[in-house]
């Protein structure tokens, strides 16, 4: 479980993270961080030590923020993956607790200015981000699909893991155009939980895994692209 941060530790975070997000790592201060935040500048160095670990710590803090589930939970605890039927159920609900928390309603602007940029905008402790956030889930992703289809190599289940993670923030990266399509100015819920049921279906389906999905399960999700504007 990620520690939730708060008071003056939380406030770092915030303001530092909308100042990554505009003039990314090396045109953001300390000073700046502080001042936004409301703290003393050595309070960055108390709480992080250093501003390559406060940017650690932003992204932690907003990939993590509000997901109600992770592979590297699912993968050591969920029997499920040990049947076809149950190894799709948990696909989905990976999907759309990342749906979920990516796409919040309350998330600030920020959050995806951050992500886009540090993945296009190479930062010096990207490494470190890779190495602690990214990898550890990633890796779990393999071990699921390996175990949702036995015979899967572990260099296949790498790109199963990459597409799962890709047609997810495709809706972070494209978002401007997608709007501009939809002639929408957000994203709302039945589109998002429509493109969610997209993207677990198409994997799910890819790796030969039965579609569990009710009747009811069913119309709901066909409303959802309905009135999304969305042709299916």
């Amino acid at each position: 479980m990620e520690e939730v941060p708060a008071g003056t530790k939380l406030a770092l975070i915030e303001a530092a993270g909308e100042l990554f997000a505009a003039y990314g790592f090396e045109g953001t201060s300390v000073r700046a961080i502080a001042e936004k935040a409301g703290a003393n500048v050595a309070s960055i160095n108390y709480h992080f030590g250093s501003k390559e670990n406060l940017y650690t710590e932003v992204m932690r803090y907003v990939v993590y923020r509000g997901r109600s589930l992770t592979p590297s939970v699912v993968v050591e605890a969920d029997a499920r993956l040990d049947t076809p039927e149950g190894a799709a159920e948990v696909i989905r609900e990976l999907v759309k607790a990342d749906f979920a928390a990516f796409y919040a309603a309350d998330q600030p602007a920020w959050y995806g200015r951050l992500i886009t940029r540090s993945l296009l905008d190479p930062t010096p402790p990207l490494q470190v981000v890779v190495k602690q956030i990214f990898e550890p889930d990633h890796e779990a992703l393999k071990v699921i699909f390996m175990r949702a289809r036995p015979g899967m190599t572990a260099d296949e289940a790498r790109f199963w893991a990459f597409a799962l993670t890709g047609q997810v923030i495709f809706y972070e990266f494209c978002r401007a155009p997608v709007l501009l399509h939809l002639k929408r100015e957000r994203y709302d819920p039945a589109f998002l939980d429509a493109a969610a049921e997209h993207v677990a279906d198409s994997v799910i389906a890819a790796l030969g895994l039965p579609r569990s999905v009710s009747h009811e399960d069913a119309d709901t999700y066909e409303d959802a692209v309905l009135g999304a504007g969305v042709q299916k």
